[in-house]
């Protein structure tokens, strides 16, 4: 079995909509390319890749840890940008 691969997969192939549109509807462009660009710097950073082998709960809890430190320490968005607007600011990690 892929393990991409789960049961939302029949309704998801069903939908009569596109999400991309409906995140456009839902969301403003800014926060949406907030969320693109924190998620792309999540992506490239090796701290945050699947380990490839089994880690034990200790190890898991040092990499969880370090890794909530990166995310503190990305510096990723602008808040004197965005500290004014509660759309922006309430809807990043949402």
């Amino acid at each position: 079995m892929d393990p991409r691969r789960n049961e939302l997969d029949v309704y998801r192939k069903r939908k009569t909509f596109d999400v991309q549109e409906m995140k456009r509807f839902v969301e403003e462009e800014e926060v949406t390319k907030m969320k693109e660009e924190f998620w792309k710097r999540l992506e490239s950073d090796p701290i945050f890749h699947k380990p490839k082998y089994r880690v034990n709960p200790r190890e898991l809890r040092k990499i969880n840890f370090a890794r909530a430190l990166r995310i503190r320490n990305l510096n990723t968005l602008d808040y004197q940008k965005h500290n004014n607007d509660i759309l922006v600011s309430g809807k990043l990690f949402e």
